[in-house]
């Protein structure tokens, strides 16, 4: 449906199932929850249109730590940007760490294992439309997510405890 975000258009399939039109709230199925303060900027967008530069994540950064006293952790998905299939961003994590080492504690998560577990710690990321900024939603994280060319009406993160920004 025009106007719908993806879950609830994907509820309408299955409503006569569960008996309710309602599309309940999305969580995982697993006591995996965040009960961390942390506040995590993640950097990794599979989307060109949805990426931003090193030099915004370093202001970011920084702005962050003048205001909490406190490094935000850095977090992105490894690899070369060139990887067609999901591009990681090593150059760009050196760049950003280059230009506000200070503001950062690096965190490179390899596996879906390991931004679970950074997830687990914090109370706010900062994100991309991605997979972690839907994986950070639903374990009760409060989401910032950042939307480039994908619509945020059908892929927002579903949760009352994020805000999203486009330009």
């Amino acid at each position: 449906k025009e106007g719908a975000h993806e879950v609830e258009s994907s509820w309408r399939l299955i409503a006569h199932l569960c008996q309710t039109d309602v599309a309940p709230p999305t969580e995982i199925n697993y006591p995996i929850r965040a009960t961390g303060q942390k506040v995590a900027i993640q950097i990794t967008s599979r989307k060109p249109g949805n990426r931003w530069d090193a030099g915004r994540f370093a202001e970011l950064g920084r702005k962050l730590l003048a205001r909490r006293s406190e490094k935000a952790l850095l977090l992105w998905s490894p690899g070369d940007n060139a990887t067609t299939t999901h591009p990681g961003d090593d150059a760009k994590a050196d760049e950003i760490l280059r230009m506000a080492p200070e503001a950062f504690e690096p965190l490179r998560t390899a596996s879906l294992g390991e931004l679970i577990a950074v997830l687990q710690e914090c109370r706010d990321l900062i994100t991309p439309d991605g997979g972690a900024m839907h994986l950070a939603a639903a374990m009760g994280v409060r989401v910032v997510a950042m939307f480039g060319q994908s619509d945020p009406v059908r892929w927002r993160p579903w949760t009352p405890r994020s805000r999203v920004l486009q330009s």
